[in-house]
């Protein structure tokens, strides 16, 4: 129902070699608004998008992440946190 959120909670590959931990998705009462937020912890990167209503939250960030001009926030400073994948029959 929401391919984009969808892919971005559930993506555990890093390549062919490593593996990540899935994205995490916030959604926290603002100023008169929603604010969704999905963060990449293990790349370091994120979206943020305001939703007016609690019933919106998932469509906003399908609609911003689908948009092909979302505003990435990248986390400057801080390092990949990337696991080596196990090779198969160990």
């Amino acid at each position: 129902m929401y391919p984009q959120l969808w892919a971005w909670l559930t993506q555990v590959d890093a390549g062919d070699e490593f593996q990540k931990e899935p994205a995490r998705l916030s959604i926290q009462l603002g100023l008169g608004v929603w604010e969704v937020g999905i963060q990449d912890v293990s790349l370091k990167v994120g979206v943020n998008c305001p939703a007016p209503t609690l019933n919106d939250a998932y469509g906003c960030m399908e609609r911003e992440l689908a948009s092909g001009q979302a505003r990435v926030q990248v986390w400057k400073g801080k390092s990949l946190e990337l696991r080596k994948r196990r090779k198969e029959g160990s």
